[in-house]
């Protein structure tokens, strides 16, 4: 069997923008998640994908942006047999990232850790680096009893967004009066102490690289700055060498080679709030520099993470 020169991979879609920001400064990338494995007759043999250019994949360097597509298991009826397959394509893919010999930008168990904001609190705690007091509660009295003050908000610990019956509902970080007369139910949430934020900043990682953006609270915002008026499109680039230098020290110790981090400054002192070891850029200003660091590492031309 015929074996390629060695490949750079990314896990995900064309039809993804952000794919298609890293893959078009790739020089024939692989680029595949679950939907491309169900279109093709493929195999993992020995942590090697066999039948994606029909010949042995010689891979590099991988950079997982997503398994599958937005919406893939939407209307799909747990426990049916669809639901099963899709499980099996799924466990196919991640078996194939395990035993792969790709040097992954962020291993896909890092990966999957990193998004755990109890996770994100401790080890936040533990360098020293501010965020907020948090719970995993099932009721917001159950909270308050706990955190030891009513100025909380809750957030979803899983997907924040689902069907119901035909509506698609959208679940934003919520302070604590929205949540006590809910008709949801009492599922666990992450609760955390309210910081009343003066600024909000977005801060972008690539190995040892970070991009640092800031937008300004006007009165009437939402707490959740993607349902402002404004959402993604309020950001400019800002200059703040703490906050870069504590989100990449945050990553690295996480050994999170990508990630987009979210932080509050209240006007005296900076808090992380959450870090997506897989969220979006590209609505940022000169975010070209992202996906570059992307492309690079994965051809191999930066320095190791």
């Amino acid at each position: 069997m015929s074996t390629s020169a060695a490949q750079p991979i990314i896990i995900g879609s064309y039809n993804d923008p952000h794919v298609q920001d890293v893959a078009d400064r790739l020089d024939n990338p692989i680029v595949l998640d679950v939907e491309t494995l169900q279109k093709g007759d493929i195999a993992v043999v020995a942590g090697e994908l066999i039948g994606i250019t029909n010949h042995e994949a010689n891979l590099s360097r991988g950079w997982i942006r997503r398994l599958a597509p937005a919406g893939w298991t939407h209307g799909i009826q747990a426990n049916s047999r669809q639901a099963m397959e899709q499980a099996a394509w799924l466990s196919m893919l991640i078996s194939f990232i395990r035993t792969s010999s790709a040097k992954w930008l962020t291993e896909i168990d890092r990966l999957v850790s990193a998004e755990n904001k109890m996770l994100l609190s401790q080890v936040a705690a533990e360098m020293g680096i501010k965020s907020p007091k948090s719970a995993i509660a099932c009721s917001p009295q159950h909270a308050v009893n706990i955190l030891g003050t009513r100025n909380i908000v809750a957030k979803p610990i899983g997907p924040s967004n689902f069907l119901m019956g035909q509506d698609h509902v959208s679940i934003p970080t919520s302070s604590l009066t929205s949540w006590l007369d809910t008709t949801f139910l009492p599922e666990p949430y992450l609760y955390q102490e309210r910081i009343q934020a003066a600024r909000h900043f977005r801060v972008v990682t690539v190995g040892d690289h970070s991009w640092c953006y800031t937008k300004e609270v006007v009165d009437g915002d939402p707490i959740d700055w993607r349902y402002s008026p404004t959402g993604h499109d309020g950001f400019v680039s800002f200059e703040d060498k703490d906050i870069r230098s504590a989100s990449l020290a945050l990553a690295n110790k996480l050994n999170i080679g990508y990630s987009s981090q979210d932080w509050i400054d209240d006007g005296d002192t900076k808090w992380v709030i959450d870090m997506n070891p897989s969220g979006q850029w590209l609505f940022l200003q000169d975010s070209q520099w992202v996906g570059t660091a992307i492309a690079t590492w994965l051809l191999g031309t930066s320095r190791d993470l």
